[in-house]
């Protein structure tokens, strides 16, 4: 029993067990190692006391079971060496330490929440199991942030459920559906803001008796000038349009989250700013770290493994640059009452000398550069949203004005309608071109870091990418780096993902408006339908609009799809220059003698940092990796591509579509050329 203690106490100070116990008697002998300020010290410790630990133990079994441990590093280049977990290094003197052995309690209140957790967070290699279910919505009750899911993914039967609660209060029955909510769940009429002392609360009951009074003045007053093909539908497709965009939020959520909704008060101003979007679009430290953090989770990656080395050193600025940024991450993570949110110390350093950058400070300092460098285009797509939503509104009134001016509307109820009308398409699009504009940035910030990621691996400057190249090129010729920068690319690959699902179902409505508009133009071309002018307007803008921004989305789509291409080619060739040095390198190094070849010379300088002795050995390993790398890339390739609406996104769908709308377009203008 005392050697159990004796190796959690261990684990518990931040001490690496290097040796196997050696049994003589009574007392058991440990040979540990410490690592403190890179100084590996070695000592004997004889544990005695195995009654009174015993005990200790004992009373410990009923504490709380609810966190895991995962331990923070310290120092972004401190390693920590032990055998199968990360653990911090503790920098108290062996004084303390021997003091802190006598009390195995808190050891095993760690092992017993670290085991816990793992069979009820992630329920690795487990059947589905009510009993586990409700344990979770249990432990869910006392915070929502202990919710583990990290598995995202676009629930229809959600969205069908929000989108019909939705579409009844905004257009039929208001209010009155809140009594009958509450046998869907006791908070979910509150939590989804139907009612309440607040703001949207307050705009959704105006927006709902805007609808309804408009109906109700339409078909029950007589009109002279209002018709039912630009007002009214108006107000249905902006009731559609709000439900469709509330209801895509929600498909997103996990089960439990939505168990949670249905049941217990939300805080408010999460809900706002789940909403709006608004720590999203400013990109802050907190949302960055928590993305990264979500996508490790998913994709079980060893956050150990999350970092890279340069082959070169970066710039002064440019190093500088990422150490703010470790410090933003670690900051930010450390903030969080979550304790397995914190940076882990690299597992793979070589050398004490090595200098390792962690994937959070690299990703961050990426995401930093592109919002500057974006930032001009996002304020230039906010004022085109804003100017052409006021198009958008006041398009049907200025007709009106035109074809009388005196009296552009008959009667005081059309002057509401109009007027009202007007306030809910502008309102909505303003929110809805938000969300499209986002979701291009979003896009094209994903472009950008996956460039970045293929600059890193390229030994030369690819032309191809008109992009300035900001970090030098990573160590190619080692494994531990490739496995770095690999799940760099993963994480870059999946970042941010609950907003891409969020506004791809917003896109793939506007899918069906896009059919639909090129559906009227076509038809009130030919006669088939009537239109006037201010419809013919409202159709070709919304048209040209929602096209632009759609094409946008494709062709950088497009162009992500192409980058697995492009890496795969990069990792090929770095493969080739590593099977080179099969051929080459022996005779390199025993006679000392520099190749033509900058590459090899790079390579050969690098290889036998590591492994001079066993040269041939570790470059056949290195090859190894290569070909696994390769086989990510092709399976992300085929399997992990960016879709729209399901399908791959490529140049030649782009293409195609091209010349389909053009075809379309061009049909009608010919009709208009001949008529006049």
């Amino acid at each position: 029993m005392a050697s159990i203690f004796a190796v959690r106490a261990a684990l518990k100070d931040g001490i690496s067990i290097n040796q196997v116990p050696k049994n003589s008697g009574d007392n058991e002998q440990y040979v540990i190692g410490i690592e403190n300020e890179n100084i590996v010290q070695s000592i004997q410790i004889n544990m005695q006391n195995d009654e009174e630990a015993t005990n200790r133990a004992e009373t410990d079994k009923e504490e709380d079971q609810d966190e895991v441990i995962y331990i923070d590093a310290e120092k972004q280049n401190e390693g920590i060496d032990i055998k199968s977990k990360q653990v911090k290094a503790n920098q108290n003197d062996m004084t303390n330490y021997s003091q802190k052995s006598t009390q195995p309690q808190h050891l095993l209140q760690k092992f017993k929440t670290f085991n816990s957790s793992m069979s009820l967070s992630e329920n690795y290699f487990q059947e589905d199991r009510k009993s586990t279910e409700q344990l979770l919505y249990e432990k869910a009750k006392k915070d929502p942030k202990n919710i583990k899911n990290y598995f995202i993914k676009f629930r229809f039967g959600q969205f069908f459920e929000f989108f019909i609660i939705h579409f009844l209060y905004f257009f039929l029955i208001g209010p009155l559906i809140i009594p009958f909510l509450r046998f869907r769940g006791k908070a979910l009429a509150k939590n989804l803001l139907l009612y309440g002392w607040n703001k949207p609360a307050l705009f959704q009951f105006i927006f709902f008796t805007i609808n309804i009074t408009n109906i109700i003045f339409f078909f029950c007053l007589q009109n002279s000038t209002i018709k039912l093909e630009i007002e009214i539908v108006n107000n249905i497709s902006v009731v559609l349009c709000r439900c469709v965009i509330i209801a895509c939020k929600y498909a997103t959520y996990d089960p439990l989250t939505i168990k949670l909704i249905k049941e217990f008060d939300q805080e408010y101003n999460q809900i706002v700013s789940d909403f709006f979007l608004t720590d999203w679009v400013k990109q802050s430290a907190k949302v960055v770290g928590d993305q990264i953090y979500f996508v490790q989770r998913t994709l079980d990656i060893d956050p150990g493994l999350f970092y890279i080395q340069f082959i070169t050193e970066p710039e002064k600025h440019t190093g500088e640059r990422i150490a703010e940024s470790f410090k933003l991450m670690k900051k930010a993570l450390e903030s969080k009452k979550d304790v397995t949110t914190k940076i882990t110390a690299p597992i793979a350093r070589m050398k004490e000398t090595d200098q390792l950058h962690c994937g959070y400070a690299i990703l961050h300092d990426m995401i930093n550069k592109f919002q500057c460098r974006c930032s001009i285009l996002t304020k230039h797509l906010s004022k085109f949203v804003y100017i052409f939503s006021l198009e958008r509104a006041l398009a049907p009134i200025i007709y009106n004005c035109m074809i009388n001016p005196h009296n552009p509307y008959g009667n005081w109820h059309e002057y509401y309608i109009a007027i009202t009308s007007a306030y809910q398409v502008f309102s909505l699009y303003c929110i809805g071109g938000s969300i499209m504009t986002g979701g291009l940035i979003d896009m094209l910030r994903k472009l950008y870091m996956l460039r970045q990621l293929t600059f890193m691996i390229s030994p030369n400057k690819l032309r191809s990418l008109e992009m300035k190249k900001i970090y030098p090129t990573i160590n190619i010729f080692r494994s531990v780096n490739l496995k770095g920068w690999s799940l760099m690319r993963q994480v870059a690959l999946e970042y941010g993902k609950p907003y891409l699902l969020r506004v791809q179902g917003f896109y793939f409505y506007l899918g069906f408006w896009v059919a639909s508009n090129l559906a009227q133009i076509v038809l009130g071309q030919f006669g088939i339908i009537l239109q006037n002018t201010a419809q013919l307007i409202q159709n070709y803008s919304d048209l040209v609009f929602t096209l632009g921004i759609l094409f946008g989305m494709l062709i950088t789509g497009a162009k992500i799809n192409q980058l697995f291409e492009l890496q795969e080619n990069i990792l090929t060739s770095n493969k080739t220059v590593v099977t080179d040095m099969l051929l080459v390198g022996k005779k390199y190094i025993q006679v000392p003698k520099k190749s033509q070849n900058y590459i090899y010379n790079k390579a050969l300088e690098k290889i036998t940092e590591i492994s001079c002795t066993n040269f041939t050995e570790y470059v056949n390993n290195l090859i190894n990796q290569y070909d696994n790398h390769i086989e990510e890339l092709i399976y992300d390739s085929e399997y992990n591509p960016f879709t729209l609406f399901g399908v791959k996104v490529t140049f030649v769908i782009l293409h195609s579509i091209a010349i389909a709308v053009a075809s379309i377009l061009a049909s009608v203008l010919t009709d208009v050329l001949t008529n006049k």
